[in-house]
């Protein structure tokens, strides 16, 4: 998969996005409501695919997502190596039986505990953090209630 990153503050950044396509997609083998995973190209768009053509042009292979879909890679990974993105749930290891959803505020992504207004800071806790849905595709638990 190709990579967009930047320079800042001499430290490269990875921006990925991932969303759930609103179309099929064969010559892809992506189908409708698969997540893909690449560049933001619009709000509603995303770049599964960069290359150069035959005449030094840079081309993207863009697929349309649903917009409601759409989350940002945190640049974390948990304890399974899994990448970690904004709208998923994740376990704590010194909590297991709390659920947290991973958002952004106070301008940077959080661990938002389930029925609570609890937060913690998600960087601080990576090792510790286990991702067990989203979401999108795991709607009843977010009606859990932690214990």
């Amino acid at each position: 998969m190709d990579k967009k990153v930047f320079e800042e503050g001499g430290i490269m950044r990875e921006r990925k996005f991932k969303g759930k396509a609103v179309n099929d997609y064969p010559s892809l083998k992506i189908k409708r409501g698969d997540w893909v995973y690449g560049y933001l190209a619009d709000e509603d768009a995303i770049s599964v695919k960069t290359y150069m053509d035959d005449y030094g042009d840079l081309n993207c292979v863009l697929v349309q997502v649903d917009p409601e879909t759409v989350c940002q890679y945190t640049e974390l990974n948990d304890k399974k190596k899994q990448e970690i993105y904004e709208g998923d749930l994740v376990k704590h290891s010194d909590y297991p039986k709390n659920i947290y959803v991973v958002v952004w505020e106070y301008a940077g992504f959080m661990l938002k505990l389930i029925g609570s207004d609890d937060y913690l800071l998600c960087a601080d806790w990576e090792s510790e953090l286990e991702v067990v849905g989203n979401i999108h595709d795991n709607v009843e638990m977010l009606g859990m209630q932690n214990v």
